[in-house]
C-alpha cells in the first residue's frame, strides 16, 4: 500500500541495486532490482508493452511473449531454405554482433523514441524515473572485489560514462528491444532484406546476392552509429556460404538438418557426470529434461543416447520418469 501511494502521488524513489559476477559463459556483471522496484518495473511494462509490440517486426524473437531462441532458430532455418529454393541454388548469410550492446545504449536517444508512443505524463515521469536511474551510486555489491576485475572495463556500467542498462532488469529487455526497433524497421522498410532476423544485439540477414548483404550491411553500420550512437563489433562479423551453417539462437543450421552448440553440449557432458545427480537427483533430473527439451529440436539422435547411456536413464524415456522408477526401487 506504501508502494501504491508513492506511486499516486510522485513521491517514488528507487532503492540501490544489488550488483554481482557470474562467469559463465562470460565474465559479466548483473545487477537487481530489489523486489518493489521490479514490481514498478513490471507496473511501467504492463502499462505500454502491448502498445510497442504491436509495431515491432516479426522477426524480433527475443524477450517477447509468444517468441523465443527457437522460433529464432526456426524462422532462421526457413529463410536458407527459402533463399536457396529448397536447398538447390547457392544463397548467402551476413551476420553482426553489436559491440557492448547493454553497455553502450544512448539513455537520451532511446527516451526519445519511447515517448513518442508515450503521451501520458504520469507514465513518461516514472519511464524517466527508471532509464535514468544509475545503479553504480550506492549498490550493495553481492560479489567479492577479485570477481568485478575480471569482468572487462568496457563491459562494466561502471566504466560507461553515464550510458548503458542494467543487464537484469525487466525493463532494461524491454527498452532494447525497443531502442533496436529503430534499426528492424530500418532494415525491413528502407533497405527491404526480407530475410532478416534479431535476437537481443545478433542480427543475421540470408540473400541470394552477396552483394546486396554487403550493401545493406554498410547501411546498417552508418545507421547504427549515426542514429542509435550504436557500433557493430568489428571482429564478430561473418560472411559466408548457408552451406557453411549459420550459428544462431543456441543451434547450428545447415541443409536438412540442426545441430547443438558445442559449448551446449558440453554443458550437458558436465551435468550428466555432475555430483548433483546423487545429492539433488529432483533437481539434477530438472536440469536434464530442460537440455534434453533443447536436444529434442535439434538432430541430436547420438548425443541423447550418449547421455542416457552416461545416466543410466532408459533411452527415450524421460529422467524425471527414472529417477521416480529409481525411488521406487530403493523405496523399503
Amino acid at each position: 500500500m506504501r508502494l501504491t501511494r508513492e506511486l499516486n502521488d510522485g513521491s517514488y524513489r528507487i532503492s540501490k541495486s544489488v550488483a554481482f559476477v557470474v562467469s559463465y559463459p562470460k565474465w559479466r556483471e548483473v545487477w537487481a532490482a530489489q523486489f518493489r522496484d521490479r514490481v514498478v518495473h513490471h507496473v511501467m511494462y504492463n502499462r505500454i508493452a502491448e502498445r510497442f509490440y504491436k509495431g515491432f517486426i516479426h522477426d524480433s524473437y527475443a524477450c517477447i511473449p509468444g517468441r523465443g531462441s527457437l522460433m529464432g532458430a526456426d524462422r532462421v532455418h526457413a529463410f536458407m531454405r527459402q533463399a536457396t529454393q529448397n536447398w538447390q541454388q547457392p544463397a548467402h548469410f551476413l551476420q553482426a554482433d553489436l559491440s557492448n550492446f547493454f553497455v553502450s545504449i544512448n539513455k537520451e536517444v532511446l527516451f526519445e523514441r519511447l515517448c513518442a508512443r508515450v503521451p501520458e505524463s504520469v507514465t513518461r515521469r516514472l519511464i524517466a524515473q527508471i532509464l535514468f536511474h544509475d545503479p553504480t551510486q550506492g549498490p550493495i555489491i553481492n560479489s567479492p572485489a577479485w570477481k568485478f576485475r575480471h569482468v572487462p572495463r568496457h563491459k562494466s556500467l561502471f566504466n560507461s560514462g553515464g550510458k548503458g542498462l542494467p543487464i537484469g532488469n525487466l525493463s532494461s529487455q524491454f527498452f532494447a528491444n525497443v531502442h533496436l526497433d529503430a534499426l528492424d524497421q530500418f532494415v525491413k522498410r528502407e533497405l527491404g532484406i526480407k530475410r532478416y532476423g534479431r535476437y537481443v544485439d545478433d542480427v543475421v540477414m540470408v540473400d541470394p546476392d552477396p552483394q546486396k548483404l554487403n550493401d545493406a550491411f554498410k547501411a546498417m553500420q552508418h545507421y547504427a552509429t549515426h542514429t542509435l550512437d550504436l557500433a557493430f563489433h568489428p571482429n564478430k562479423t561473418q560472411r559466408n556460404s548457408v552451406y557453411r551453417g549459420i550459428n544462431f539462437c543456441g543451434y547450428i543450421m545447415k541443409p536438412y538438418r540442426r545441430y547443438v552448440r558445442r559449448r551446449s553440449t558440453n554443458a550437458m557432458k558436465e551435468v550428466a557426470h555432475s555430483a548433483e545427480r546423487y545429492t539433488d537427483p529432483e533437481a539434477w533430473g530438472a536440469r536434464m529434461n530442460s537440455y534434453l527439451g533443447i536436444c529434442q529440436h535439434a538432430n541430436t539422435y547420438r548425443l541423447r543416447k550418449q547421455l542416457a547411456i552416461d545416466t543410466g536413464a532408459t533411452f527415450g524415456v524421460g529422467l524425471d520418469k527414472v529417477i521416480t522408477r529409481k525411488a521406487k526401487r530403493n523405496a523399503p
